[in-house]
């Protein structure tokens, strides 16, 4: 690659949520020499049908680790206990904060109409802070932005109040045993089969910086390159998702 990599940053509310949403488009990203971050903003001590608390934690948090280091990214777990996340002043400027030490040139994350409270929270955390990445006032103890990345949305099965829609779609095909491995290691530390509930990933439709689009999972073939997707100063595609 010889153009300067780009900085990706895959933002979920649990552990395994970037793994699983975008795990295989991560991959990809990361093959090609992109900076890719998959971080969970709560610490998953609650995500589990019988273990719970610090212990399910810090194993979740090593699961998180196991799957990035597969696909060559860097992971980060948050301390917000699972179940707790909100959309308040302290937790937004601690995503402010998050994303400007970071500084990402591309961000996906939840649907702010998710049904899950800490998928939904994450969702409008992210399109709050976005709005404020680039002024000086706020949070001046984090180094402000010069402009503000573009912000996409995982794939989800809502439809009210609007069903998701992707404009742009990148074949996984290569990656999809790989984004299949990563996603089980995230979820559970290794072949369970409980993968097979969820998408793996792959699609998306592109925005300009400041706005916001869908990112949507398929196993696509003759699809647009991941690094065509990633681009900021790309035109958008289409209209229907981008909320600005």
């Amino acid at each position: 690659m010889t153009a300067e990599p780009l900085r990706i940053l895959i933002l979920g509310a649990h552990p395994d949520d970037a793994d699983i949403k975008a795990g295989g488009t991560a991959a990809k990203w990361s093959a090609m020499g992109h900076v890719v971050r998959l971080v969970s903003l709560t610490d998953g001590g609650a995500g589990h049908q019988s273990e719970r608390g610090p212990e399910l934690a810090r194993r979740r948090r090593a699961e998180a680790e196991a799957a990035a280091a597969i696909i060559g990214a860097s992971s980060e777990v948050g301390g917000v206990p699972d179940g707790t996340l909100d959309d308040g002043i302290e937790s937004r400027h601690r995503v402010i904060r998050l994303i400007r030490s970071f500084r990402p040139d591309l961000i996906l994350t939840h649907r702010p109409t998710d049904d899950h409270p800490d998928h939904r929270f994450a969702g409008l955390l992210v399109q709050d802070a976005a709005y404020l990445l680039t002024v000086p006032a706020i949070c001046p103890d984090s180094p402000h932005l010069a402009a503000s990345p573009v912000v996409l949305d995982f794939s989800d099965a809502f439809r009210k109040p609007c069903r998701f829609e992707p404009h742009v779609t990148v074949d996984i095909g290569r990656e999809f045993d790989e984004a299949a491995i990563v996603g089980d290691v995230a979820a559970h530390g290794g072949p369970t089969g409980r993968i097979s509930n969820h998408p793996i990933n792959a699609a998306t439709s592109f925005v300009m910086p400041g706005t916001r689009g869908r990112f949507r999972p398929c196993r696509a073939s003759s699809r647009p390159s991941a690094r065509a997707l990633a681009r900021p100063n790309s035109e958008p595609l289409g209209s229907a998702g981008i909320r600005d």
